[in-house]
């Protein structure tokens, strides 16, 4: 094939490109590279394809693709070129091209490798250390049932006895304030009385409140005498009094 068919086939090639050393001679092979560097581009692409159906080595097909692929390329056919480079490369990832091709055909060649997908090197799995067999820490004994319901028992009353008590000095407040208004001179009879009245509900309501959170404080601190105690005593007697009885918790009476 004459230059003045391939304008860029000066460009693209340069002569003496020699066949790879292989196994053993193969004719055709041969026969296509010495057309190739006669420029016969279509008649090194036969020897070529004729030469494929007589080898059976991968890197000996992989050169005969390259070569198709540089043939391909000087037809100025890069579609079939790109499939021959991908097809050798993909037979030989470390294929090189010879030293005498242009620097387009290796350029070319170069990103049709870099296109191709590259294979995942798999990082081998760090080896699990063996858990040491350590000895289960032994359990806190568990604290006797008692003096956890006494100890509940017991700030749950201290609460309500500091609640009632502020509830009765709020209500003794109210009330005090009830009577300062009670005694201004411009309030009526009726107006004054019933403020007497209401200042006297509040101060009941007050008392009562009062006797409610020392009842409870009292018995919060007996619960939390006996939540509190090494040993706590759980026993309970019923005495037996003229008219009634009493009951006895832990030397308590009620």
């Amino acid at each position: 094939m004459s230059s003045a068919k391939h304008p860029l086939v000066a460009v693209a090639l340069i002569l003496c490109i020699s066949p790879p050393a292989l196994a053993g001679p193969n004719p055709d092979m041969e026969k296509g590279v010495a057309l190739l560097n006669d420029m016969e581009d279509k008649k090194a692409l036969t020897s070529f394809r004729k030469a494929l159906q007589s080898v059976s080595d991968d890197k000996e097909k992989a050169a005969l693709y390259m070569y198709m692929g540089i043939a391909h390329f000087n037809l100025l056919d890069k579609d079939s070129a790109s499939q021959s480079f991908q097809q050798a490369l993909l037979m030989d990832p470390k294929l090189a091209l010879p030293g005498s091709v242009s620097p387009k055909i290796r350029e070319f060649f170069e990103g049709v490798k870099a296109k191709l997908p590259k294979k995942k090197v798999e990082k081998p799995k760090p080896k699990t250390k063996p858990k040491p067999n350590l000895k289960p820490k032994p359990k806190p004994e568990p604290e006797p049932s008692g003096q956890g319901i006494y100890r509940i028992t017991g700030f749950t009353l201290l609460g309500v006895a500091v609640a009632a008590a502020g509830a009765g000095i709020g209500m003794g407040v109210w009330g005090g304030s009830m009577e300062d208004d009670a005694g201004d001179l411009s309030k009526s009879y009726a107006e004054a009385s019933d403020l007497h009245d209401k200042a006297s509900t509040r101060y009941l309501v007050a008392n009562i409140l009062y006797g409610v959170a020392g009842a409870a404080a009292v018995t919060s601190a007996v619960m939390l005498y006996f939540g509190y105690r090494s040993v706590p005593e759980t026993t309970v007697s019923l005495i037996p009094l003229p008219g009634g009885g009493m009951v006895q918790v832990g030397g308590v009476r009620w």
